[in-house]
């Protein structure tokens, strides 16, 4: 077709018809190209992409899922933060009653049960808490709730959809509980020893949070009715279930940075083609100069504490070059805080130069890129979201015009018809005396 703009019309639109049907169908993408741009006009971007957003109630994936960014662009360049937390909801028993198993024994051999503090009947009764902690005055900016688990003994995936699109449901302070259902699930088959189930992950976003500030949030996070199976298991995988919390939040006291969230579904192991994943994180510019504050959060699944060999690396440094992945959680206090998270990572580590040797020194001046890598020699995880943090460089521009005759002679009161020369300068300027980022 032709698309017409005439004298000062500078916006037109195309109509698209959008057939609905009952079929239960994934995000689907198409595009529009402008071209033959006639009466000497140019076209400044040629090709459209739309998408057609999945209001199924499940955008389901069988199999592995390549890490693409989640979060909004509007919630990726801000002056702001990220938090994420969450917790395992399965532990090791003792006459009904949850301890802190310090023990060598993989999850797969331990008798696993719920965790359940909240106490409310659920179709899996379980539910455990994190602490939340932002800038009271914080904003939130956007939020999302991430799960994994095991549908041990369930080998018909019809059923495991239907089983994960049932709400998981998150409570915060102040504002009570809300009934989340997935909207991407993500299933692996666990085929040890022929399918005996499927490993899995959920993600949803939350949007009763957005606008929501700290003072309101912040304290204690319950997350509740996850997918996972209790009891011994097997097939040597092991019993797992976990959620995890992400909040992207702006508040006037952080300095501006690059928020990035990915979400996929890989698996990693000692196979070959599994090896190793790569995520590549760029289109931001750190400080030319002075301190970077930088980190990187991790959220995988079937981490085994007693099994080495899992690497996590940052532009080439490991993190951990041991054991990176061994059913653990940092950078907040999860509640019950058991050594042993059975099979759950949720992570968070400080990776920029800031002169502080207690983390490793890797996000450095003026850099436009990351990758981040995920290895195994041995152990088999599932990670499932990513994410990562840096400081921008951030221009303090500063102008200050002139206006002058023809004569050169500064104008205070020019007329109708008057020939105005303006003068400008233009500046970058430091915020302080001690400030070498130009």
């Amino acid at each position: 077709g032709t698309l017409t703009f005439s004298g000062t019309t500078t916006v037109q639109n195309i109509p698209v018809k959008i057939n609905g049907d009952t079929i239960e169908e994934n995000t689907e993408t198409f595009t529009i190209t402008l071209s033959n741009a006639s009466s000497g006009t140019t076209i400044s971007k040629a090709i459209g992409t739309i998408t057609l957003v999945n209001d199924d109630g499940g955008d389901a994936h069988v199999g592995e899922r390549n890490f693409l960014i989640r979060n909004p662009s509007t919630t990726q360049n801000i002056k702001g933060n990220l938090r994420v937390i969450g917790n395992t909801v399965l532990c090791v028993q003792n006459n009904g009653t949850c301890y802190d198993y310090t023990g060598t024994e993989s999850n797969a051999n331990l008798d696993l049960r719920f965790i359940d503090l909240d106490g409310i009947n659920r179709t899996f009764n379980n539910s455990s808490q994190a602490t939340l902690s932002i800038p009271t005055t914080a904003t939130i900016k956007w939020a999302a709730i991430y799960t994994q688990g095991y549908m041990k003994n369930i080998t018909n995936t019809a059923t495991i959809d239907t089983t994960l699109k049932d709400p998981v449901y998150i409570t915060v302070p102040t504002l009570g509980t809300f009934g989340v259902p997935a909207e991407v699930v993500d299933i692996y088959a666990n085929d040890n020893y022929g399918i005996q189930g499927y490993t899995y992950s959920t993600y949803a976003s939350i949007p009763g949070l957005i606008g929501a500030t700290g003072a309101q949030i912040n304290g204690l996070v319950t997350g509740a009715n996850i997918k996972a199976y209790q009891g011994t298991d097997d097939s040597g995988l092991g019993n797992f279930g976990a959620w995890t919390l992400v909040v992207v939040y702006e508040d006037a006291s952080e300095t501006l940075k690059n928020i990035s969230v990915f979400d996929g579904y890989k698996k990693v192991a000692n196979a070959t083609g599994f090896s190793q994943v790569d995520i590549t994180v760029d289109g931001f510019l750190t400080p030319t100069s002075g301190d970077v504050k930088s980190t990187v959060s991790i959220f995988a699944g079937e981490g085994d504490k007693n099994i080495a060999g899992d690497k996590l690396y940052v532009d080439g440094t490991p993190i951990n070059e041991t054991n990176a992945f061994f059913s653990t959680t940092t950078g907040f206090t999860p509640n019950p805080n058991y050594a042993n998270k059975q099979g759950i990572d949720i992570q968070n580590h400080e990776i920029g130069k800031d002169r502080n040797l207690a983390h490793p020194q890797i996000i450095g001046n003026s850099q436009k890129s990351a990758t981040i890598r995920l290895t195994s020699t041995q152990d088999t995880y599932f990670p499932s979201m990513v994410a990562f943090t840096t400081e921008l460089y951030e221009p303090r521009v500063c102008y200050v015009e002139s206006y002058y005759d023809m004569n050169g002679t500064i104008l205070s009161n020019p007329n109708l018809n008057d020939t105005v020369i303006v003068k400008t300068w233009i500046a970058n300027m430091k915020k302080d005396a001690t400030d070498g980022n130009l």
